[in-house]
Parts: C-alpha cells; structure tokens; sequence
C-alpha cells in the first residue's frame, strides 16, 4: 500500500502539473487574444480548444498505459527489481518523515488551483494569480524532491 501510494505521488506531481498549467493557460488565451486580436483575425473557439485538450489528454493516457505495461514486463522479467524498489521507497519514505517533507498539503492545494483555474467566471487578473501560486507551488515541490534525491544518495 505504501508503494502504491508513494508511486500515485510521483505520478500526480509529473502529470498534475504539466496538465494543470495547461488547463489554466488553455482558458486564458481567449479572453487575453479577446482583447490584443485585430478584429479582423479570427478567434479560436473554447470548442476547438477544448477538442484539442482531449486529443492531448488521450495521447497521455495512451503512452501513459504503454509505460506500465513496459513497467510489468519489466518486473516481471526482474523479479530482484521489486526488492529493489522497495528498499529504495522506504529509504526514501525514511528520509521523508526525517526531513519533515509533506508534499500532501502542496498538492492538493494544487489540485484546487487546477479546478478553480478552468471556471469560465474567473477574471485573467485571478487567474494570473493562480497560475502565479501553482507555479510556485510547482517550484517548491521540484526544490524539494530534487533536495531529497540528493540527500537518499
């Protein structure tokens, strides 16, 4: 249970982010293009934006699912690796609890960061905010890890 959730950690701080600041940034454009476009120049509409999201999103989900399947066949084949990890996760999970490092409370304040950021009624000047504290928070969870990578080695 502790790998799975040390494992849905990793994962949600490599895809959370990256999808996050695309869904924020995503509902921006049109109301900042809105203001700086010619009038002459086509907008984009949400529905195109919004088509193009879900491509993106599919194309995660399939080579998200291409890497765990090279994941089980990987232990599979290497059953040693399992004991490997194990160690390794609660070395790290030791050093962790050591540090006082809480990752939980940054991402799920992020987590709230990402649903606000996609309400159609929310103004560019509070998004920029949100955009500006997920960053932040982004930044400090990377300081972080990289700062616990270091110190597990």
């Amino acid at each position: 249970m502790h790998t799975k959730t040390s494992s849905l950690k990793t994962k949600l701080l490599k895809v959370a982010a990256p999808v996050a600041l695309a869904c924020a940034f995503a509902a921006a454009p049109t109301v900042a293009m809105a203001k700086d476009a010619p009038t002459t120049v086509p907008m984009v509409s949400s529905h195109q934006i919004t088509a193009e999201q879900q491509h993106v999103a599919s194309e995660i989900g399939k080579i998200q699912q291409e890497l765990a399947a090279i994941r089980v066949k990987t232990l599979k084949a290497n059953p040693q690796l399992i004991t490997e990890m194990k160690a390794y996760e609660t070395a790290f999970n030791n050093k962790v609890k050591a540090l006082g490092y809480q990752p939980e409370k940054l991402i799920k304040r992020a987590q709230e960061i990402q649903v606000e950021a996609t309400k159609k009624e929310l103004s560019n000047d509070k998004r920029t905010e949100l955009v500006k504290e997920f960053t932040t928070i982004r930044t400090t969870l990377e300081k972080q890890q990289h700062y616990l990578e270091r110190s597990c080695n």
